[in-house]
């Protein structure tokens, strides 16, 4: 009872963060560019807001957004949750 309690109140608070920091405005993917790199696999993930882009250069770092006006309210995100969003695209677009 107790779990299921901190998951649903988790659940709930994550839900509500996203909606504090993202005002209302949904990421969603809408591409993917795969290209690859001399130390592995890169990508690009076009959103549906046309500024923001979601990135990894395939060199080892991080998937992260670069810099931009109106992407300062999607910083919060996590790698996680970026990657996330990719994999959601692809869940839907796969054939």
């Amino acid at each position: 009872m107790y779990i299921s309690l901190i998951i649903i109140t988790f659940t709930k608070l994550k839900k509500y963060n996203m909606q504090k920091f993202n005002r209302g405005k949904f990421l969603e993917v809408t591409k993917v560019r795969y290209f690859k790199t001399r130390r592995g696999i890169g990508y690009e993930a076009k959103t549906n807001l046309s500024d923001i882009r979601i990135w990894n250069d395939g060199y080892g770092g991080e998937t992260y957004i670069p810099y931009c006006e109106t992407a300062k309210e999607y910083f919060n995100l996590t790698e996680q949750e970026l990657e996330s969003l990719i994999d959601t695209y692809e869940r839907i677009n796969s054939f």
